[in-house]
């Protein structure tokens, strides 16, 4: 059962049930061209194979024999010793098949092994590899050589292989195991929102003056004015609010934070001289209070930031050096500056916020170009920061967060000026770069993006990823579930062309702009132009999480289904600003949350969803 409607004919396999793959570490000499092959999925590869086994490869004492140790049969039966030799490998394969094996030792691989396509074959998937296979005797395993049409049906890390082979047999015929071919998003109408003139520095969909009963608002920061658009309610169209609003900023950089704590998000922006707020009183925006600004020479960006135990405010600014920590006592910014490190890897970029190790207080991760800086949050404040491996690879970077390997801790996107890199969590907040093994994301990716942002608009409860170019198209990489991304170019943008050529994009938001369940999206263009492009999926089943009033956040919120064989759906940063945090969810029935705030760990919170989406608060 999917977790949609759609109100055009829904694309012909759009879903079909999926399996897993396993993690490599290498992926050599081989180009992968990342298209999905919909006739045989990672579902026909488990359902069709007779024996499924896992383990770890080893050397064997043997020269050109690798062995499995620790091996799990998921299906079917095996030798008490599987051992795999080389010594039938084409000629012209035999090095590097060798360097694969080499470069995976200790590391998890699964072979399948039964009649596909009326054929007997048998099939490893090892260090992001596939490679043929021969049955000999008594678990003998005779490999060929590379079978690159294997990675049209999974293109991910054979540790997430594993993962997905077990989920799917956990929930046979269930939505809990669906696996996408194609992204499934399409847009019922477009409109044009308005036009920013000047430098756009990002976008925002807001509920603005605490209005949670009416469609959010899109703010867009511009160096030649901020401005902010209403929906047309019953209509498909937005009207300038923003002199109305008395919206009077110029940002470079801006963030939404309920300041003063009455439940309504604020708007904190940075001129390029100062940082400066105007809180949101009566529909409209109050002049700026000099006791509230805060002198500053030059900003990275902006995150809400809190380390107190009651959730007060704080702010997290980046500099080119040290990260300032500015918490609101009710009248003014008080400032602490963060413990620094003696030495960093080049150019630094913005802070990325969140609880990355689910203790419950805030973690701060500062990306250089060669290496990076973990402050862990801690009671009182920060322990003694430590080098962390998320880097840039050079320059300036965009990232955002997400669960993309479904085990209920935050990844990240990083983009830089020249590379990209898909840290995933240890959930312990250590990090190792997994770009190789992202499916799509290995060739069809370039670095430079204007923005990137973690979205689920084809609603299958999967952390999808949207990146917006200045000088090319828009791109969705759609989750195939367990990390591996597929990205057949059908998201396209309507209206978005200018003499012939895609014009290039600056940023975007999510959120239901015309109040029918569905995430829509919106997209400010390098000439300024604002579009919103209304998803064609209604009736979601969903969840929506709010923090308490007056708590600022972040906290890192997970949800689950199934208590016998838990699915996570989903795990994203839940702030006490702007909009809440939205999650699909894929059948109707019961819901577990998840989430720790500082000294309470492991909060959890039950509930069933039946229809729609369901707003919950965590208290």
């Amino acid at each position: 059962m999917l977790n949609s409607q759609c109100r055009a004919r829904p694309i012909k396999g759009r879903f079909v049930l999926i399996a897993i793959a396993a993690l490599g570490v290498f992926c050599i000499g081989r180009t992968v061209l990342g298209v999905i092959n919909p006739n045989f999925t990672p579902v026909d590869l488990v359902h069709d194979a007779d024996t499924i086994v896992s383990g770890t490869i080893e050397k064997s004492a043997s020269a050109d024999e690798w062995k499995l140790t620790g091996a799990k049969v998921w299906k079917g039966a095996a030798a008490a010793e599987v051992v795999f030799h080389l010594k039938n490998v084409k000629a012209d394969e035999q090095e590097e098949v060798k360097k694969v094996f080499a470069g995976a030792d200790h590391f998890e691989c699964i072979l399948f092994a039964g009649t596909f396509k009326n054929e007997q074959k048998a099939f490893l998937c090892i260090a992001g590899s596939w490679l043929s296979i021969e049955a000999g005797e008594k678990g003998r395993w005779s490999v060929t050589g590379f079978n690159s049409h294997m990675d049209a049906t999974y293109a991910g890390g054979s540790d997430m292989l594993v993962r997905m082979t077990q989920n799917l047999l956990a929930h046979p015929d269930s939505s809990l195991s669906i696996v996408p071919v194609s992204a499934g998003v399409s847009w019922l109408e477009h409109c044009k929102v308005g036009h920013v003139p000047g430098r756009i520095s990002g976008m925002a969909a807001v509920e603005f003056n605490g209005d949670k009963t009416n469609p959010p608002c899109i703010f867009v920061g511009s160096s030649e004015g901020d401005k902010l658009f209403k929906p047309v309610k019953g209509q498909e169209e937005f009207t300038d609010v923003a002199a109305a609003a008395k919206l009077d900023s110029k940002s470079q950089q801006f963030v939404w934070l309920d300041v003063d704590r009455d439940g309504s998000a604020d708007l904190v922006t940075y001129d390029g001289n100062s940082i400066q707020v105007r809180l949101v009183k009566d529909g409209g925006f109050a002049p700026a209070d000099p006791a509230m600004s805060f002198k500053l020479d030059g900003c990275l960006g902006l995150a809400v930031c809190s380390v107190a135990a009651d959730g007060a405010p704080g702010l997290l600014v980046s500099t080119s050096k040290v990260p300032l920590l500015l918490q609101f006592d009710g009248k003014s910014w008080k400032e602490s500056k963060l413990p620094a490190l003696d030495s960093a890897g080049g150019k630094a970029s913005a802070c990325i916020v969140a609880d990355f190790n689910n203790t419950g207080f805030v973690d701060i991760i500062q990306p250089h170009e060669t290496d990076g800086v973990l402050w862990k949050g801690q009671a009182g404040g920060f322990a003694a920061p430590v080098k962390c491996a998320v880097c840039t690879g050079g320059g300036m970077a965009r990232f955002t967060v997400g669960d993309f390997n479904t085990d209920g801790s935050l990844d990240i996107f990083l983009s830089g000026e020249q590379k990209n890199g898909l840290w995933e969590n240890d959930r312990k907040g250590g990090f190792n770069d997994v770009m190789k093994f992202g499916g799509s994301l290995r060739n069809k990716v370039p670095p430079g993006m204007t923005a990137c942002a973690t979205l689920d608009l084809n609603h299958d409860g999967r952390p999808d990823l949207c990146f917006l170019y200045a000088d090319s198209v828009f791109k969705y990489h759609f989750n195939r579930g367990f990390r591996c991304m597929g990205e057949e170019g059908e998201v396209k943008l309507p209206g978005s062309e200018l003499n012939g050529r895609s014009m290039g994009q600056v940023a975007c938001a999510s959120a239901d702009f015309n109040a029918d369940g569905s995430q829509d999206l919106t997209v400010a263009f390098v000439n300024g132009d604002v579009r919103c492009y209304y998803n064609n999926s209604f009736d979601i089943l969903g969840l929506r999480l709010r923090l308490t009033k007056g708590v600022t956040g972040p906290v890192t919120a997970s949800i689950w289904q199934d208590e016998k064989a838990p699915v996570c759906l989903g795990t994203l940063p839940v702030t006490g600003n702007c909009t809440p945090t939205f999650f699909a969810v894929p059948m109707a029935d019961d819901v577990t949350i998840k989430w720790s705030a500082p000294g309470k760990l492991n909060q959890v919170k039950k509930v069933q969803i039946e229809k729609g989406t369901l707003d919950v608060v965590l208290e």
